[in-house]
């Protein structure tokens, strides 16, 4: 009895011990939030683009097909435009490998 309670200490000790490592949704979300959803909300979302609503599916568990063009346009740095602030190279590249992962864990896209 006392070699289980010292398993079980063992492995709480250890979970906090560990270092967290932000999924991708916990590193999606802010990016949308600072640079993309101020344009792309609501009924008047530039491009027929609401990412609050494509960012509410993806917490739900689905993969809006939406999620390649995004992928797309930040890999050419299409998006936010030129005119508009910006994100640095670090911040383009971690969205990227974020959505990229999202879509590599949960599959094929194509849920419109």
């Amino acid at each position: 009895m006392l070699h289980l309670a010292l398993i079980l200490a063992s492995l709480h000790s250890n979970a906090f011990d560990a270092p967290s490592v932000p999924s991708e949704l916990d590193r999606i979300r802010p990016f949308m939030e600072t640079w993309c959803i101020g344009c792309h909300e609501g009924r008047r979302s530039k491009a027929d683009l609401d990412l609050v609503v494509m960012l509410d599916r993806i917490d739900a568990g689905e993969l809006p097909a939406s999620i390649d063009r995004i992928i797309d346009r930040l890999s050419e740095r299409d998006m936010p435009p030129p005119e508009e602030p910006r994100p640095g190279e670090a911040e383009y590249d971690d969205i990227i490998d974020a959505l990229e992962g999202l879509v590599a864990r949960r599959g094929v896209t194509g849920v419109a």
